[in-house]
């Protein structure tokens, strides 16, 4: 578990994988990476406290956000600044800009809400 920094909860850099973590309680971004990294099966709590940050931030291509959730972020659930990542299968509740900063050009699954979900690539939590 990661929690109660004052800056970025896990900073991935290039070609990373982050996977089952827990993070909670930081200023900056939760968890952060560039490009060709796999963000997958974390949970986030209390993001950005202070700041305007997001529970994940990616700002590279070729990454795989898979199966995270992220709650209680006073800024963004996920920001993705370019192109080229899948995104699926995450579900942001309670995180005042949700999806709102995800480039054009990213392959991501469907915002949907539970009870109603059709597709098997969905994102939850609009």
């Amino acid at each position: 578990m990661v929690g109660n920094g004052t800056g970025v909860g896990i900073d991935a850099g290039n070609v990373s994988m982050v996977t089952d973590c827990v993070v909670q309680n930081t200023r900056g971004n939760g968890i952060q990476g560039v490009a060709g990294s796999t963000i997958r099966r974390n949970t986030l709590s209390n993001i950005g406290v202070d700041t305007n940050p997001a529970a994940i931030f990616v700002s590279g291509s070729g990454n795989v956000i898979e199966a995270n959730t992220a709650t209680f972020s006073p800024a963004y659930g996920l920001r993705v600044s370019s192109g080229g990542d899948l995104i699926l299968h995450n579900n942001m509740r309670n995180t005042a800009g949700g999806y709102s900063q995800v480039a054009d050009g990213n392959d991501m699954g469907p915002l949907q809400s539970p009870p109603n979900a059709t597709s098997a690539w969905a994102n939850f939590g609009l």
